[in-house]
């Protein structure tokens, strides 16, 4: 198991470091819609923010709120 973890860190940063270096081109979507000012922006927003504490407000209703699995980890980890 630790050593997936550092395979994965060191995958990672390799892949990091070559996005930095410009070996992969970066994607530039093409400017497909006009960009939002006052109300538009204020609107786009707030219906983003009421829909995101509703998403979550649904995943804290219907997730079990216990603590049995970090109990387990704890125990895992010695």
């Amino acid at each position: 198991m630790e050593n997936q973890t550092v395979i994965n860190k060191i995958g990672i940063d390799t892949l990091i470091q070559e996005i930095l270096s410009g070996k992969y081109p970066k994607d530039i979507l093409p400017n497909s819609a006009l960009g939002f000012t006052d109300e538009q922006q204020a609107q786009y927003f707030s219906n983003l923010r009421r829909n995101l504490q509703s998403d979550m407000a649904q995943a804290v209703m219907t997730n079990s709120q216990s603590l049995d699995d970090m109990e387990l980890l704890k125990k895992i980890k010695g």
